[in-house]
């Protein structure tokens, strides 16, 4: 995580030095709107990354849930947690578990 983090800002820094480049009247180097690109893939990748989290923990949670429904012990499931993290899918991807149905 830390080295995607590094190259996230390293990619980030050779981004916006480019770019203040076109508003001072320099030559505007080719590769510009790769680095911009490639900046948005990297955006992307760390969201992705943080979605992938929250959905193995929701099914962490799903998995305790069934465990303790095999057990009976209905009143230790607890949807705090789950319905927190759904919260958080829907700030970061724009939808909840239960649009997708």
């Amino acid at each position: 995580m830390t080295i995607k983090l590094l190259l996230l800002l390293t990619g980030s820094s050779l981004f916006f030095a480019t770019a203040e480049n076109k508003g001072s009247g320099k030559k505007v180097v080719g590769g510009d709107e790769f680095r911009k690109a490639a900046l948005e893939y990297r955006k992307k990748a760390v969201k992705s990354e943080k979605l992938a989290m929250y959905y193995k923990r929701l099914a962490t949670i799903k998995m305790n849930a069934a465990i303790l429904a095999d057990q009976g012990k209905w009143d230790d499931i607890s949807w705090d947690e789950y319905h927190e993290i759904n919260k958080a899918i829907v700030e970061l991807h724009g939808y909840s578990e239960k649009d997708k149905k």
